[in-house]
């Protein structure tokens, strides 16, 4: 009898559940038997943000970025170092960097100089001496002038009155006189052209001695070597000496080096497949491996012409990259050539670009499109690929807050089960670098 009771009430309270869930019962049962709804379209609001493409690459320090100087280029040997810069000084443009000893081209000035002074004694004596014997020879010449003369009128003729011998003697003496007037001739001749001949001799002479004069002036003004630039002092290599005052070295040879204030040298491994875009000028942010925390700005100043393979375990190739590093002087003067540096090279930037992902661009025939909501259709539009990387289009054609279907809205869905038995899928997640 007892059960009897207890499933009466049981059935009641049943029923009375029922009546109370009723609609909710009757909702379930209707979207079981309808069936899913087809999935919507996913979208997303376009803003416009600053875009950067950035290549990462190692590397390491290689030296300062440095100015060589170099002793003048003089002549008469080696030069002797008489004053040098301390090296880790730190000289404006124009400040003395070193002076060389001046006393052999003291010497040699003072010595030169006298010379000319000599020459030009000696062309003055000769100059004078030429002269005063033209004033002779002109003498002479007219003395012989006056001779002839007379022995012409003295020129026995008549036969009845002179004899022979006193006829032959007065024409020889004519003769005479006249082959004295005529050597005196060719001798005033011949000593002008001797004279003319020993001054030009002289002439050129001093012009030696004046090239030897500005020759030693232009070494005593190249005898002190300033900076052409700002810098820190750096001795460089000399043999097995160091460089120091009374160090002799010879002309054009490197003395020491003047690095650049805030600059440093490296070199970056860039991928072969990753080089493309870079070029000298390119911004470059670059850590050092002794500096944790800190980054640097730099530039690329070369890029290799081919690449070149650098490990042996490693198949790829690389091309080698130059960057000036700027970095303050306390941090410049604890770098040491060798230490390791990051670098992400800046290839291309865009300020408030459109960015979209890949799956929102459709090829259609020779253009591009993207689908954008109104309403509650999607309106294909046009747009233009400025740039390209990763999973991402940097677009022109879309407006700022415009609704971007993420996918072909109208392209049929095909529908699939999943394969229980296949492993849960990665996600791939590409990189890319967006400054908001």
């Amino acid at each position: 009898m007892k059960w009897k009771v207890l499933t009466v009430i049981a059935l009641l309270a049943m029923a009375a559940a029922a009546l109370r869930w009723k609609d909710e019962a009757v909702a379930v049962a209707a979207d079981y038997l309808q069936g899913a709804e087809e999935e919507p379209v996913p979208t997303m609001r376009l803003q416009p943000r600053d875009y950067r493409i950035l290549v990462h690459s190692g590397g390491e320090l290689t030296g300062l970025n440095m100015t060589p100087v170099r002793a003048p280029r003089v002549r008469g040997g080696s030069l002797n170092i008489a004053w040098i810069a301390a090296e880790g000084k730190i000289v404006n443009s124009g400040d003395l960097l070193v002076r060389f000893d001046n006393t052999d081209a003291m010497l040699s000035l003072e010595k030169n100089q006298n010379t000319v002074t000599s020459f030009d004694h000696q062309i003055g004596k000769s100059e004078m001496d030429a002269r005063t014997e033209d004033g002779i020879l002109s003498m002479d010449l007219r003395q012989a002038g006056i001779e002839l003369d007379y022995a012409r009128n003295q020129v026995r003729q008549d036969k009845s009155i002179f004899s022979a011998w006193e006829i032959r003697e007065s024409i020889v003496s004519a003769a005479l006189a006249e082959f004295k007037r005529d050597a005196l001739q060719v001798k005033g001749e011949i000593k002008g052209e001797v004279t003319e001949a020993g001054l030009q001799i002289l002439k050129i002479q001093k012009k030696r001695a004046e090239s030897e004069v500005e020759i030693a002036e232009e070494m005593l003004s190249s005898l002190e070597v300033h900076a052409d630039q700002q810098g820190v002092v750096i001795f460089s290599n000399h043999g097995w000496s160091r460089i120091e005052v009374g160090s002799q070295v010879w002309p054009g040879s490197p003395i020491l080096e003047l690095a650049a204030l805030h600059q440093f040298q490296g070199k970056l491994q860039v991928v072969e497949n990753e080089i493309v875009g870079i070029e000298p000028g390119d911004q470059v942010q670059l850590s050092i491996g002794a500096f944790p925390g800190q980054t640097f700005p730099g530039r690329i100043k070369t890029v290799a012409k081919a690449p070149q393979q650098l490990y042996r375990k490693d198949p790829r190739k690389y091309f080698t990259c130059t960057v000036v590093l700027d970095v303050p002087l306390e941090v410049m003067e604890q770098l040491k050539p060798g230490m390791r540096i990051e670098g992400a090279i800046q290839v291309e930037e865009h300020h408030a670009a459109m960015i979209v992902p890949k799956s929102a661009i459709i090829k259609k025939e020779m253009e591009f499109v993207a689908f954008v909501k109104q309403g509650r259709e999607f309106v294909e539009t046009k747009v233009k690929i400025l740039e390209s990387d990763h999973g991402f289009y940097v677009v022109d054609g879309l407006q700022k807050d415009s609704e971007l279907a993420l996918r072909h809205p109208y392209e049929a869905q095909s529908l699939h089960l999943p394969d229980f038995n296949a492993p849960a899928a990665r996600s791939q997640s590409r990189r890319f670098i967006m400054v908001m």
